[in-house]
């Protein structure tokens, strides 16, 4: 299943080439793990991928740093794990270690849907340190790189959104947002992982690996009635914190227990409570 080709590089990727790779990093990059995989399970897209990030490597180099991996298994959980025969013909790490403890941290955010699945998971962390570069798929320091030359990441994250009836904002802010906070690594899968106990990594709390790496947008845009403040309808205000209030707070749209983010906007006097349920962002005056 994961048996990568081993032709020889192209110097000059075409830019077709780099149409699939850029499908495939944008998707693996927002979660959509399963389409992205579905990319390489054609050989000829598997190549193109394969020869672009060869063509990275070699124009765009990057350190050898280590790499971390946060993962929630079910017990019993054996010393090592194998990534050769993975899930998906790749495997996704980070240089942050505390991204790693992010998606090990049974208590947080990113942790919800897996626990509903495996409510008994707990949190292991595994380190790894590349031998060659070719091991490499993607690094999160090729963003601008690949963002030089249309079409970009995001252009290409919001037509697949769209080509799959889903948001395209949610997507992009998503893409946005992790390659700014996640500093992602995409290898080969075939690394043999050593894994350690999250409790034992001296972890940040679940709220603050939740307050700094769960999605957000930058910017939230003004509703209709905030003049008397200053404020124009449409107006971009910048958000420049969130706050996750326990318990959640009552939407005033349609009042359920459900606002679990707030954001904190840049000088403006008001906080913004988002509602899990109906999606409303309710707008509410900082005394």
């Amino acid at each position: 299943m994961n048996d990568w080709s081993h032709s020889k590089y192209r110097a000059n990727p075409s830019s077709h080439d780099f149409d699939i790779y850029k499908s495939f990093v944008s998707l693996a990059i927002v979660g959509q793990l399963s389409s992205a995989d579905s990319i390489l399970a054609k050989r000829i897209h598997r190549t193109a991928v394969e020869r672009v990030a060869g063509y990275l490597v070699a124009t765009q180099p990057t350190p050898l740093n280590p790499l971390y991996r946060g993962i929630l298994l079910s017990p019993p959980v054996a010393p090592t794990i194998s990534t050769k025969h993975s899930t998906n013909r790749f495997v996704s790490f980070s240089e942050d270690p505390a991204v790693a403890c992010w998606f090990a941290d049974a208590s947080s955010w990113m942790a919800t849907t897996v626990l509903t699945k495996y409510p008994n998971a707990t949190g292991w962390i595994g380190k790894y340190t590349p031998t060659k570069p070719i091991e490499i798929l993607f690094h999160w320091s090729w963003k601008d790189y690949l963002n030089q030359n249309p079409p970009s990441l995001y252009d290409v994250i919001q037509q697949l959104a769209i080509a799959n009836g889903e948001n395209p904002s949610q997507w992009v802010y998503e893409l946005q947002w992790s390659l700014k906070t996640q500093k992602e690594v995409i290898l080969k899968p075939g690394p043999q992982l050593t894994l350690e106990d999250v409790a034992t990594q001296n972890c940040p709390p679940s709220n603050v690996l939740d307050k700094r790496f769960r999605p957000r947008p930058d910017f939230v845009l003004a509703p209709s009635g905030l003049q008397s403040y200053g404020i124009p309808p449409q107006q971009r205000l910048n958000i420049v914190d969130i706050e996750l209030p326990q318990p959640f707070i009552t939407c005033p749209a349609c009042h359920q227990v459900a606002v679990e983010v707030v954001y904190v906007l840049d000088r403006a006097r008001f906080k913004v409570w988002n509602c899990n349920a109906c999606g409303n962002k309710s707008f509410v005056q900082v005394n």
